[in-house]
């Protein structure tokens, strides 16, 4: 949608859920599939090319955050959670191998978030509990 108003501009048919724009406003990446194969998928934000995609590991932590593309547009920033413990992890949109941006031994990530000259990066992490209650005969 154009910010000055007008006619939606449907970027893709295809299925797009956590999308993150690139810094310099010419690509979308987001989690979408293909046959059924889920993936990271890069976009152009013109015409809505599928110009890359890469196979989300099964330690991705969709339910965390967005994606989100590191300050300079090389890459790819997402959650992954192993066995209860979170780390953010780097994938190069040149391609190869995902490395791990953080490496912590305890607790998961809730959300996290570049500092605007991309020298930083704030993380939210911690422990999620709950607890269930029965109330009856309440009135």
């Amino acid at each position: 949608m154009p910010i000055a108003g007008g006619k939606p501009v449907q970027l893709s048919d295809k299925d797009c859920s956590g999308p993150g724009i690139s810094p310099d406003g010419k690509w979308v990446v987001c989690v979408s599939s293909d046959q059924n194969h889920a993936i990271f998928a890069v976009f152009a934000f013109e015409g809505g090319t599928l110009t890359k995609s890469f196979d989300i590991p099964p330690t991705y932590d969709g339910d965390c955050c967005p994606l989100r593309w590191t300050p300079d547009g090389r890459g790819i920033t997402y959650p992954e959670n192993r066995g209860g413990v979170g780390n953010l992890y780097v994938q190069p949109v040149s391609g190869g191998p995902p490395h791990a941006l953080t490496h912590y031994v305890s607790e998961g990530i809730a959300w996290f978030a570049w500092s605007k000259d991309g020298k930083q990066i704030a993380i939210a992490r911690g422990t999620e509990s709950s607890d269930a209650v029965l109330i009856t005969n309440f009135r």
